[in-house]
Order: C-alpha cells, then sequence, then structure tokens
C-alpha cells in the first residue's frame, strides 16, 4: 500500500525519481502509467492495474458509459519500468494532460500512486473540511 506525499523534480528529458519509500515496493515489477482522473496520472504495479481494470469489465461490458470508462483507463495504460536510478519516464502526452512541467507531487493512495502537479493538488486538497469528510465517513458506518 502507498501513502504519503512528496515533490519531485522532472529532468529534461521527462524522468522522474520515485520516492523511495515506493521505489522498493516497485523496483522489480511492471508498472502501468495511465491517466486519472482530475487531470493527474495513476501509476500502479501492472498486477494491481489488471484487477482495477478487471473491476471495470465487470461492472458491465453492455453499458456504453463503462465501456467508455474502460477504454479510458486501456487505451491510456503505458508500460512502464523503473530505469537503474529508480526513475520512470513520464511520456510528453501525459506530461501536458496532468500539466506537469519541472515538478511532479506523488501521492500515495493505496493500491495506486497519483502524480500531480503541484498547485494543482493544493487547489484540489485545499476546500477539504475535515468536519464534513468525518461526518461522511460516520455516515457510511466507516467512523464510530
Amino acid at each position: 500500500m502507498f501513502y504519503g506525499k512528496f515533490e519531485h523534480t522532472i529532468d529534461g528529458q521527462g524522468r522522474v525519481a520515485l520516492p523511495s519509500q515506493y521505489r522498493d515496493d516497485l523496483r522489480d515489477r511492471p508498472l502501468i502509467l495511465a491517466f486519472g482522473t482530475d487531470e493527474c496520472l495513476w501509476l500502479y504495479a501492472k498486477d494491481d492495474y489488471d484487477e482495477f481494470v478487471n473491476s471495470i469489465d465487470e461492472a458491465s461490458s453492455f453499458d456504453e458509459e463503462m465501456r467508455q470508462v474502460k477504454l479510458f483507463f486501456t487505451a491510456g495504460g503505458e508500460p512502464l519500468k523503473l530505469d537503474s536510478a529508480g526513475r520512470i519516464r513520464i511520456p510528453l502526452e501525459k506530461q501536458d494532460y496532468a500539466r506537469l512541467d519541472k515538478t511532479v507531487t506523488f501521492i500515495g493512495s493505496q493500491k495506486r500512486i497519483e502524480l500531480w502537479q503541484p498547485e494543482k493538488i493544493e487547489s484540489f486538497l485545499g476546500p477539504i473540511k475535515i468536519d464534513s469528510l468525518t461526518k461522511k465517513l460516520a455516515a457510511i458506518g466507516k467512523l464510530p
């Protein structure tokens, strides 16, 4: 599982080092970098990504919107490997989608790692009100 928030620099070739907290778990595993929601990118170990895509497929292959969702994630998924320095290369198309320039913020999100443009994640998280969130969690039985 991935947790935490880390900021790293993207070099001129589109490479960025994974945070050391994630690197050990992913070093020898095939990876998938995909378009995510809210203009971020999602990085998965391939087996976890396959599980995610299969869960979408199980939802309904006869529902047009679910097929569109599945195609969004399968067409946008790109195989990657860590290089010897623990870096991944973010393709230009994905850098453009996530509006990445020189810096990326990594957010651990359990089975995936989200890659965000730093100002975008601050804006996204900025308005969160913990009282409102805890009430929602309590309403669905996730908090006492």
